[in-house]
């Protein structure tokens, strides 16, 4: 298997989480290749059971994942790319993908196509401007140990 995965659930006392119940929380550990789309499956119909969305919202939920996943395995220093998934009570999703501080910022390249007329339609970016727009928030942090990709998706109708 060219994945790790764990698992764990985690309750969140009151006033965390700004009113939300964390309902699980899970890892990954991916390898290029079809383990990656393997573990994107995984990510979603664990979203799906947790959250139970429409057909629409799920296969939008993969769309964040797999180019956020794809962005890291292209732009990253190489190796595996870790995951985490989680879902809240309230609805949402949660995608943190981890990877080596390159020097990129999803804020600054979405600012940075706004600014061109034909920035949109780049073939090389595309998918992340679709990713930003299917996404309540979508930020990168940074710090000395990495960088983190934040994604936050609503998942209901």
């Amino acid at each position: 298997m060219k994945y790790r995965t764990n698992f764990r659930v985690k309750r969140m006392e009151r006033g965390q989480g700004y009113g939300r119940k964390l309902l699980f929380l899970r890892n990954w550990d991916i390898g290029a290749g079809e383990h990656a789309r393997l573990a994107v499956e995984e990510m979603v119909e664990a979203v799906k059971a947790a959250l139970q969305p429409s057909a629409e919202r799920a296969f939008d939920f993969k769309v964040v994942v797999s180019e956020l996943i794809n962005n890291e395995f292209m732009h990253g220093r190489g190796g595996n790319v870790r995951v985490s998934v989680a879902a809240y009570s309230s609805g949402h999703a949660e995608l943190c993908v981890y990877g080596s501080n390159h020097g990129f910022s999803i804020e600054k390249e979405l600012e940075r196509r706004k600014g061109r007329e034909d920035g949109w339609l780049d073939e090389s970016g595309r998918g992340l401007v679709l990713a930003a727009a299917l996404c309540e928030t979508l930020r990168t942090e940074t710090d000395d140990s990495g960088r983190v990709v934040r994604a936050r998706i609503w998942m209901g109708d």
